[in-house]
């Protein structure tokens, strides 16, 4: 089974979900996406990357039950800041915040209006990581046909073994 890190799909989700700053699964950027650097954010150069090996993540969304994942980290998925800008849509969203280093995690980003009723958003990430352990708060404000909507997350991880079963091994 293929799955992206809970870490880096929860980040992107709340950039993605309700079509907020959409791109399509499968969907090539652009060479100038790829590289597009936000012009009002700021990064933290010190190092952005957990430990690759099988992490276990507990996401609890306000009002709902915890849910607990697996997923296999690679050396490729292990930094934070590169898996960000990956998921970002960069016609849609820019990014007004972006600290992710030195163990902390800082990130505001807004994207505009998009076609479907989905109003411009706010999302919010704040936290801290160590090599294997994460903890962060995510937020998200948007409007979807004309009415408010709020979601808030807390999300914990950590790094649980150095392999990843076969079965969950990209």
């Amino acid at each position: 089974m293929t799955r992206r890190p809970t870490l880096v799909a929860t980040a992107a989700l709340a950039c993605l979900s309700l079509a907020a700053c959409s791109k399509k699964t499968g969907e090539a950027e652009t060479p100038a996406q790829a590289t597009a650097e936000p012009a009002a954010a700021t990064t933290v150069a010190a190092s952005s990357t957990i430990t690759p090996g099988y992490w276990e993540t507990t996401k609890v969304a306000a009002g709902e039950e915890s849910e607990t994942d697996h997923d296999c980290i690679t050396a490729e998925d292990s930094d934070l800041r590169g898996q960000l800008q990956k998921s970002l849509n960069t016609e849609t969203c820019t990014l007004s915040k972006q600290v992710v280093g030195g163990g902390r995690i800082d990130i505001e980003a807004n994207c505009r209006a998009q076609e479907g009723g989905v109003g411009a958003s706010t999302t919010k990430l704040t936290g801290s990581y160590t090599p294997t352990t994460f903890n962060y708060e995510m937020s998200m404000a948007l409007t979807v046909n004309g009415k408010p909507v709020a979601q808030s997350w807390k999300v914990a991880g950590k790094r649980v073994a150095d392999a990843c079963p076969a079965d969950d091994a990209e």
